[in-house]
């Protein structure tokens, strides 16, 4: 007698965890100073099966009033970083809006969205009456005129010139100023921009662990600003303080010998923004 025996084999596929993580957006998680008016937005994808790519997306924005803003809808691709806004109502200045990712994988498996993350866009008048503060004015401090990166290429006559500067011209300065809240607020943030670099405290404490803020940049074209919002440190008096440095905004030689330049003497652009009421103000730190 002849037995026959049939081996069948099942191919068994689990559907996994599919779950999104590290939502950012302008490369941050939630960023208060959005300089754009289209946005870029990136995530990753996490799961606990192999081999498992996005094969579509969709991102929906609202505002603070839950109104949708823009609803991507699916869009078929694997892109997830560097997903610019394409809605077509234009994101408003100052207005804080939010946002959350859907996506698919290759057998069209779907996540659930991601959490709600915030942005915010930077203010229409952020650079108004822009009132930069500093210890000595750039006319003050003697400073040669140009730009020489390579010291090697300095003559003797520039060379002396050099050390005939202002002293307070190449100086680390500390600035503070005391203030009151006479009545509560909703909340407050800070704009601030320190070329070279700056630290900034509240209270006696830094605002952010962040180093070497802001980032270089070629200081006749472009200077960076940071957002802060400080409304869970302040108190019923606070005291600002910071801290100017000069990084490669005035490098004047010395310790430092690649290069030889000055953009001027360690300066600040300081600007608090209180919400609701929207009152914007220059504040003179002495």
């Amino acid at each position: 007698m002849t037995i026959l025996v049939f081996f069948v084999f099942v191919s068994c596929d689990s559907s996994g965890n599919l779950s999104i993580q590290k939502t950012t957006c302008e490369y941050q998680e939630s960023p208060f100073l959005v300089n754009t008016r289209t946005p870029r937005f990136g995530w990753q994808i996490f799961s606990d099966r192999n081999q498992v790519a996005q094969s579509a997306y969709s991102i929906e924005i609202t505002d603070a009033e839950n109104n949708i803003i823009w609803n991507s809808g699916k869009i078929k691709s694997n892109q997830n970083q560097h997903v610019e806004y394409s809605g077509e109502k234009l994101l408003q200045p100052g207005k804080e809006y939010f946002w959350r990712v859907q996506v698919w994988d290759g057998r069209n498996r779907v996540s659930d969205r991601s959490k709600t993350n915030m942005f915010r866009m930077a203010p229409y008048d952020i650079e108004a009456n822009v009132k930069w503060i500093d210890a000595i004015t750039k006319k003050e401090t003697n400073l040669p005129e140009g730009r020489n990166y390579h010291t090697l290429a300095i003559s003797a006559e520039d060379s002396k010139r050099w050390l005939e500067t202002n002293p307070l011209s190449k100086r680390n300065i500390y600035l503070r100023k005391d203030f009151l809240l006479n009545k509560p607020i909703e909340e407050e943030i800070i704009y601030i921009s320190g070329p070279g670099h700056y630290e900034l405290s509240l209270n006696g404490n830094r605002i952010s662990d962040e180093q070497f803020n802001p980032m270089w940049s070629d200081y006749d074209k472009t200077v960076y600003c940071n957002a802060y919002n400080i409304t869970k440190e302040l108190k019923d008096k606070n005291t600002i303080g910071v801290l100017l440095g000069n990084g490669f905004h005035n490098e004047q030689g010395g310790r430092y010998t690649k290069m030889q330049v000055s953009f001027g003497p360690p300066t600040l652009f300081f600007k608090r923004q209180k919400r609701k009421i929207y009152f914007y103000k220059n504040v003179e730190i002495r």
